[in-house]
């Protein structure tokens, strides 16, 4: 029988394989150890229950003996008001900080499109100038040497190029996440 739990995709065309048998060695019964195990410690008695502390009933939760009641007095409207205000204050400030790390964000993306920009203009140079070399058959030795230069210099710039592009798209969706909780907090305090 197919396990339902089991989606079928999974399962060999035939169905699901029987276990093979294992045949597992007779248990040596001298080897078992034999130590008696200790026992478990008795329930206190009620007179040792009894002989426990509890706090003045006055201070306890309606039926429930062993837990403190905690009193909660209703804010005054002032005090309400100071809470609103401080709740609206923590907010702004938050609103403010997320504002203010989308912009540095921002900003540093930008910083990053001049060098993105020349690395890839220059990148494609270097591969323009590769591709000539690779297309000829009878290159010189001076050629060979500017092939095998190029080799090398294509790939450490076309890591550095994705280092930056990395970096960049980084920043950008670090921006585009400060400004969505920033509209988000707003929207929530109107």
């Amino acid at each position: 029988m197919v396990d339902p739990r089991i989606p079928h995709a999974f399962l060999p065309p035939d169905g699901p394989s029987p276990r093979p048998a294992v045949s597992l060695p007779e248990p040596d019964v001298a080897l078992v150890e034999t130590t008696p195990l200790l026992p478990f410690p008795s329930p206190p008695s009620p007179a040792t229950a009894a002989a426990v502390p509890l706090p003045p009933p006055s201070c306890l939760v309606a039926g429930d003996t062993t837990r403190p009641r905690t009193t909660m007095l209703p804010l005054s409207p002032g005090a309400a008001r100071e809470t609103e205000t401080e709740t609206a204050r923590e907010t702004e400030a938050q609103i403010v900080t997320h504002e203010r790390s989308a912009q540095r964000a921002r900003a540093e993306a930008t910083e990053l499109a001049g060098p993105l920009d020349a690395l890839t203009e220059a990148l494609s140079h270097f591969m323009t100038r590769r591709r000539e070399l690779v297309g000829r058959s009878d290159l010189t030795r001076s050629e060979a040497g500017e092939l095998a230069e190029l080799e090398h210099t294509v790939s450490d710039r076309s890591q550095h190029l994705a280092d930056l592009w990395l970096r960049w798209t980084t920043l950008v969706v670090q921006a585009h996440d400060h400004e969505q909780r920033a509209r988000h907090l707003r929207s929530k305090g109107q």
